[in-house]
């Protein structure tokens, strides 16, 4: 079975909206450290309806704006936002190209027999697919939480950071999705069916 686990840090993007909402605000980890917060914004800049991002452009500030939290940083951005948004100080900004995305597409669910749980796997390319968690917890009026694996022999997962299963193949994220989704409900603390 050709599957893998890898640890990513949980970024998670603090967001503000302009007046006009052509312009946001995006307050994330910097890569290259992730101790600090660092603030770009995105502008629309087509009329037409297309899906985010087509049709949109980074924005970084020539000088960077960075903080040791997300709000200290987006406090310090938010006088920028509506500049940003009517276009009145361009020379403050150099503009990137947007990342790439991954278009990811949930391609089938694997449901506990036993428990309010399922696998979702979901494909980002021909070679490439991640396995998701969702359950009910014991405990909880909220449904289909996003549930964790536990910890993989040989890779504890730090504070901060979220344990991804991967697989080459739909075969096999289906295979260890079967394995790992038991393996989640045995702990306890997700509700019966």
């Amino acid at each position: 079975m050709a599957h893998w686990h890898e640890l990513t840090r949980i970024r998670g993007v603090l967001a503000r909206y302009s007046k006009n909402n052509q312009a946001k605000q995006s307050i994330s980890r910097s890569l290259e450290n992730p101790e600090i917060f660092e603030a770009h914004f995105e502008r629309k800049e087509s009329e037409e309806r297309t899906e985010y991002p087509d049709g949109w452009v980074q924005l970084w500030p020539i000088e960077p704006i960075t903080a040791s939290t997300p709000q200290e940083a987006a406090d310090k951005a938010l006088s920028l936002l509506e500049v940003v948004a009517d276009k009145s100080r361009e020379e403050l900004l150099e503009q990137r190209d947007f990342p790439i995305p991954i278009r990811r597409k949930k391609v089938r669910e694997v449901q506990s027999s036993t428990h309010r749980a399922s696998a979702w796997l979901i494909k980002h390319s021909e070679t490439r697919y991640e396995v998701r968690y969702f359950g009910d917890v014991v405990g909880s009026d909220e449904e289909g939480w996003l549930l964790s694996i536990s910890e993989v022999e040989g890779m504890p997962v730090p504070l901060g950071f979220q344990m991804f299963t991967l697989a080459d193949s739909l075969q096999d994220a289906e295979q260890i999705a079967i394995s790992e989704l038991e393996r989640i409900v045995s702990n306890g603390d997700i509700k019966n069916q």
